[in-house]
């Protein structure tokens, strides 16, 4: 807790200072004649600050460090880092950076790899126990995402059959994950009506005829909440 009131303490210090000199850059700014402009890293030309408030020139950069009155802090023309203007931003972003970030990925690691399958096709459920198998012997577990296709239609075999269940349940006995990769699988589902959420199997029943076209009674509803309800079985 101590440690942690210091840091706030130095948090606190440190944006005072930077709103002062950001303060004191602003001021420097407005209050000359001309505002360089930069375009990549060179300074193309200047204008009067009058002229800028009558015309719709657009302000793509400012060269932090050509301003003057910094102290001799510039040791490069172009926009390039200054030890003793970019201290403080460069500062207060480590602070933040390794102390008060909140990583999205597990105990602060850079990234975090997340295994998923997709088990769409007759005979990738019946390979789900050698990746099972291969991925426990590797050390993780991944996510199976399961399409529900009871029926056979113009782009598989249906193969969500009683045979076929214990596939899925051996994954999840080795830990790995089971979700819904719909029913139809159709290319057509952000254009599906969300309507007939009371339906269930088997009366919900849609049909591909073809790459672009279903039959049926496709909806959006049917395809999750269905799906969902006979994985969980």
């Amino acid at each position: 807790m101590r440690n942690f009131n210091i840091y706030k303490f130095i948090i606190l210090i440190s944006i005072l200072l930077a709103m002062f000199l950001v303060s004191k850059k602003f001021i420097s700014i407005f209050s000359s004649a001309t505002i360089p402009f930069v375009s990549g890293l060179e300074t193309v030309k200047t204008h009067p600050v009058s002229y800028l408030a009558e015309s719709n020139t657009t302000v793509l950069a400012i060269n932090k460090n050509s301003i003057g009155k910094d102290y001799r802090a510039n040791e490069k023309y172009i926009n390039d880092l200054e030890p003793l203007s970019d201290f403080v931003p460069l500062f207060i972003r480590g602070v933040f950076q390794t102390k008060l970030v909140l990583h999205t990925s597990k105990d602060g690691n850079q990234a975090t790899v997340i295994m998923t399958h997709d088990v769409d096709f007759e005979h990738s459920i019946k390979n789900m126990s050698l990746f099972t198998k291969l991925e426990e012997d590797l050390g993780f577990r991944a996510t199976y995402n399961i399409q529900v296709k009871y029926m056979t239609d113009d782009k598989d075999k249906a193969f969500f059959l009683p045979r076929n269940f214990h596939y899925m349940t051996e994954a999840e006995d080795r830990g790995h994950e089971i979700g819904s990769h719909t029913i139809v699988h159709t290319k057509n589902f952000f254009f599906l009506p969300d309507r007939d959420c009371e339906i269930n199997y088997p009366e919900y029943r849609p049909f591909s005829e073809s790459d672009l076209i279903d039959s049926g009674n496709p909806t959006v509803c049917g395809e999750t909440k269905v799906a969902k309800e006979l994985l969980v079985r």
